[in-house]
């Protein structure tokens, strides 16, 4: 069934067909079955925070714990590019996250899931974070006047 656990044992039959008991001896190996998805990522960010000159932001968010995480630019969180990292430098706040790339004067919104150990993969976050990176220095200013005082 969905979501349990099971403890398999393997016995020795030998020529004379007497069976061995099942005994820590002969390694029972214990089974998980999991079909539960991670919750959806949420709460998502970015360091440092946009608009910002850096073409190597890091985006974070709010994770299931012992989880990967694939950043994704698009909502449904398929094709490329993507970065991978875990949950605990996800969410690790203070600056950390995983670290991505854009290109020079570019809006990108990222998106994410987490990914449990037996495969099982989050929805794609439900909102994204958008990150502005501005390489561009601000216009001359034009006609300033100056006012004596």
């Amino acid at each position: 069934p969905d979501n349990t656990s099971t403890i398999f044992c393997g016995r020795i039959v030998d020529l004379g067909e007497n069976v061995g008991l099942c005994t820590s001896l002969n390694a029972a190996i214990p089974y998980i079955e999991d079909s539960t998805a991670p919750a959806a990522i949420t709460s998502m960010w970015t360091f440092p925070s946009s608009p910002a000159n850096n073409n190597n932001p890091v985006v974070g968010g709010v994770a299931q714990e012992n989880t990967g995480i694939t950043v994704y630019t698009n909502a449904t969180c398929d094709g490329g590019p993507t970065w991978t990292g875990n949950a605990s430098t996800f969410a690790a706040g203070a600056g950390q996250g995983i670290a991505v790339s854009v290109s020079d004067n570019t809006k990108t919104t990222f998106y994410a899931l987490s990914t449990d150990d037996a495969g099982n993969r989050s929805a794609c976050s439900p909102t994204g974070v958008e990150y502005v990176e501005d390489g561009l220095a601000p216009d001359a200013a034009a006609n300033v006047a100056i006012n004596p005082t």
